[in-house]
């Protein structure tokens, strides 16, 4: 099984409601900010990973999200 796969099943099996389409991975950095409610706690383990490229992509929501 490959890994969207099993990452797809974690995700079900644990009730955590994810977006079906084609994954493409990427982090997203800011969505519905509002500043006047503080950033909530974020909790980042130590993992490391070899990046070959970034691209940088904004995202205008629309009527479809």
């Amino acid at each position: 099984m490959g890994y969207i796969k099993r990452l797809r099943k974690t995700l079900s099996d644990h009730g955590i409601p994810f977006d079906r389409k084609r994954f493409n991975p990427h982090i997203t950095l800011v969505r519905k900010a509002s500043y006047n409610k503080g950033l909530p706690a974020v909790s980042i383990h130590d993992k490391e990973m070899m990046v070959e490229r970034i691209s940088l992509r904004r995202s205008d929501r629309g009527n479809t999200g």
